[in-house]
């Protein structure tokens, strides 16, 4: 996949493992980063739509977290908590501090974990398209979720996930899938204080509304937005929509100014 002109691919060591991760060119001085976090099997590639929109504007990242896309692949599958801390330490090397961080989907559960052992890290933290809530905790059920997903998303505008599972690989990808299953972010949120943006497409069937306002009542800062005409992954369906919502949420903006949804 090529990446846009104003995105450029990267590489760093961390603690003796590469990680890969692409990044702005030309940023805007004086803007926040804005590192933004993949879902399960997946990698920075189907960021990248809404990340050129952001990336003159604002410093973006899109990390390859470890055991998927270009990063180094441990032999063992990683927890949530393990790969939060990974994001941590790239965090650290790349002297990003305080971040302002997304998670998409499966990338909402490890964000989660980020802002909770990290807050030091975070300043601000959006989760776009929360998953394995209550009642839905099955590979069974996630499976039926994401057939649905995909009826409800445009194809052609979201590149293709195949290359993404052949670099995880399929065992890789099901532990992962099975330690989201076992967490339970709607106990963690409680103990992160940076604010938070919940943003879920109207016509998401990953995750139900009932289960974003729920997570919303329980953060602290916690605000939620509903996006018109959108499904689960809005980085690709709406990518200007949900870039303008991010910058601005990032930058500190109040509610009443933040862009309409």
């Amino acid at each position: 996949m090529k990446l846009p002109e104003n995105l450029e691919s990267r590489f760093v060591d961390v603690d003796g493992w590469r990680l890969h991760y692409v990044a702005s060119k030309h940023p805007a001085a004086g803007s926040p980063s804005i590192v933004m976090v993949h879902g399960l099997g997946l990698s920075h590639r189907y960021l990248v739509p809404m990340a050129e929109r952001m990336a003159d504007h604002v410093p973006v990242y899109l990390i390859d977290r470890p055991g998927f896309g270009k990063s180094h692949k441990p032999r063992r599958a990683q927890s949530l908590a393990e790969s939060a801390n990974w994001i941590a330490r790239w965090i650290q090397t790349m002297d990003l501090a305080p971040a302002c961080v997304m998670g998409q989907s499966f990338g909402t559960q490890v964000v989660v974990h980020l802002a909770v052992r990290h807050p030091d890290l975070v300043s601000r933290l959006v989760l776009q398209g929360m998953t394995v809530e209550p009642g839905a905790r099955t590979v069974w059920r996630q499976f039926v979720r994401w057939r649905r997903n995909q009826n409800a998303e445009d194809k052609s505008a979201s590149p293709s996930a195949f290359p993404d599972y052949v670099a995880a690989g399929p065992l890789r990808i099901y532990r992962t899938l099975k330690s989201a299953l076992a967490d339970r972010p709607e106990d963690l949120v409680p103990q992160i204080q940076c604010p938070t943006l919940v943003v879920r497409g109207e016509n998401d069937p990953i995750g139900s509304q009932e289960w974003h306002e729920e997570i919303v009542r329980r953060l602290p800062h916690g605000r939620l937005v509903v996006m018109r005409d959108a499904a689960h992954t809005i980085n690709v369906s709406a990518p200007d929509r949900l870039a303008r919502l991010v910058i601005d949420f990032c930058a500190g903006k109040a509610d009443e100014d933040i862009a309409a949804a």
